[in-house]
């Protein structure tokens, strides 16, 4: 249910998983892939939700620490792992790459985002429709671009796929506030 408040334990039984770590989650669910997101002042990555309501832009991961040795924060991020295989970042350019090549349709992520410690809100379905590798400054991330769509289900599978526009937006510091 879209904005509904959820506690991590409830986020993490709705996906039908023991716990939800990383931040992107390619096919989490055979019909859809997984993100969270946090527009928190102390977050690590840059999210946000644009003004129109509907649209998300996503910041992608980075690479992994390594023995705390390296600071993740000072090199680019990337879509494959040293050993090439895809990243999470590399499984949602493929997929957008399909999708605007008219292979397949586009990728359906469900959103949670982050309101405080341990609560979360669940934003709805969107497609993944794009992407952009920009820099931020230091280094070159990724900035995923979802867009709001509404899903039916039936029998746990995705039967329709459409454009929902929003009534209104409910903003996350009276979220935290409620």
């Amino acid at each position: 249910m879209k904005d509904q408040v959820l506690l991590y334990r409830e986020m993490c039984d709705v996906e039908k998983v023991q716990t939800l770590q990383r931040g992107m989650n390619y096919r989490l669910n055979p019909d859809y892939s997984v993100i969270l997101m946090s527009q928190r002042t102390n977050a690590p990555y840059s999210d946000r939700i644009y003004n129109d309501g509907i649209t998300i832009e996503y910041e992608g991961h980075d690479i992994p620490k390594i023995n705390n040795e390296i600071n993740p924060k000072e090199y680019n991020q990337s879509d494959l792992t040293s050993n090439g295989k895809l990243t999470q970042n590399g499984l949602f350019v493929k997929a957008i790459k399909g999708f605007k090549c008219g292979m397949k349709q586009a990728e359906i992520v469900r959103v949670y985002e982050k309101i405080l410690s341990g609560i979360w809100s669940e934003k709805g379905f969107f497609k993944l429709i794009d992407y952009k590798y920009v820099s931020d400054g230091k280094r070159k991330v990724f900035r995923f671009i979802l867009e709001e769509t509404m899903v039916k289900f039936e029998n746990n599978r995705i039967k329709e796929r459409k454009l929902q526009s929003r009534t209104r937006v409910i903003p996350t510091k009276i979220k935290k506030e409620v």
